[in-house]
């Protein structure tokens, strides 16, 4: 079991882990809170006043790819951010939580496009 957990959350505790899960998960919430008053009230696709089941239909998918991406960012920033700096963690990946998510997409599209490519060419 302590591998199991050393697998999944690296060389932290716990209790960091979990704590910077949490300022990371806050960050992108807050985050996704300030651009839902870019919403266009006068759409009759979009309700008048706030709901939280539209912002859940809107964005379900957004939401969860950002919580996956938000875990693996957490588990993997212990190699790239230096020790001193892990109380920021969680906000600078809540921050960047979209910059992920579209970072990933144009991967994603880049390796099918080089795979097709050398299909193509069989």
């Amino acid at each position: 079991m302590k591998e199991f957990m050393h697998t999944i959350m690296g060389d932290i505790s716990l209790a960091k882990f979990l704590g910077i899960l949490f300022v990371a998960y806050l960050t992108a919430f807050t985050l996704l809170m300030f651009g839902t008053t870019k919403r266009d009230i006068n759409s009759p696709k979009s309700p008048f006043h706030f709901s939280w089941s539209f912002l859940w239909c809107d964005q379900n998918k957004r939401i969860v790819g950002t919580i996956l991406l938000i875990l693996l960012a957490v588990r993997f920033s212990q190699k790239w951010i230096p020790e001193k700096y892990e109380e920021f963690a969680g906000a600078f990946i809540g921050l960047i939580s979209d910059s992920l998510s579209k970072l990933v997409i144009s991967f994603r599209e880049k390796v099918t496009n080089q795979v097709q490519t050398r299909i193509d060419k069989i």
